[in-house]
């Protein structure tokens, strides 16, 4: 009898993918990075940090996020569909990483210059 890896409850007969993880009596999450792949009760199991879409745990890096059609929030380090209601009124700098918007450069890339007044608002 081969050892039961404890993250997962899938025989060797079948091959661990997001259906047939999510297909399991108490569906489960693909990670893909495990070695060999298998079918994991949460992402935390399959790696710190982990985040999980459509059944998948993921590492959320940039290139993981955009690939997902989403952007980074660093400040989280989680993979966000909106920036500006989850990652701290950030927004999309279109390259799948939210970035501040009240900086000078930002607000050249809008064509826009940052105004700055002694009340602490900036338009």
């Amino acid at each position: 009898f081969a050892a039961v890896n404890p993250t997962t409850q899938v025989s060797n007969c079948i091959q661990p993918n997001i259906a047939a993880c999510q297909g399991l009596p108490t569906p489960q999450f693909f990670c893909p990075s495990a070695v060999p792949p298998t079918c994991v009760t949460g992402c935390p199991f399959c790696g710190d940090p982990m985040q999980e879409l459509n059944g998948e745990c993921f590492e959320p890096i940039q290139a993981n996020c955009v690939t997902r059609g989403l952007s980074l929030c660093e400040a989280s380090g989680t993979c966000v569909d909106n920036c500006l209601t989850s990652c701290n009124n950030f927004a999309p700098d279109g390259a799948g990483l939210c970035i501040e918007r009240l900086t000078p450069e930002f607000c050249s890339a809008q064509g826009l210059v940052l105004c700055s007044l002694s009340s602490g608002t900036n338009e």
